[in-house]
């Protein structure tokens, strides 16, 4: 898989999780993927899938943005802004930064950056 594929696995991912497309979103991860962030982690598909079923709900709009990209090997680098509405109708952005390992087309780890109070 060429770097730039990588980063369009990311981008695709990113895409599904925004139209609330769980069970695409899913398919980006490997089965026993690892996801980081402030405050938990989380390991394997069942886990990750129980993350997003909870914040696809709080959310009635998103929208995210790549505002700079970095590839190395099999790594990949996201700094974002996410644009969103919640479900009670409050707007707000924020940005924070992913880094992916993504083999064989599927996210093996996941890492989030960014302040939990801006979401």
């Amino acid at each position: 898989m060429n770097p730039s594929s990588r980063l369009q696995v990311a981008l695709d991912y990113w895409a599904a999780e925004v139209r609330s497309d769980l069970p695409t979103v899913l398919d980006y991860f490997a089965s026993d993927a690892s996801f980081t962030a402030p405050g938990f982690s989380l390991r394997g598909q069942a886990e990750i899938s129980q993350f997003y079923q909870k914040i696809m709900g709080a959310y009635k709009e998103m929208r995210i943005e790549a505002l700079r990209t970095i590839e190395q090997g099999d790594d990949v680098v996201v700094e974002f802004g996410f644009h969103y509405t919640r479900a009670n109708g409050a707007t707000g952005y924020a940005e924070g930064c992913n880094v992916f390992t993504i083999r064989d087309g599927r996210i093996c780890r996941l890492r989030a950056y960014f302040n939990p109070s801006n979401y």
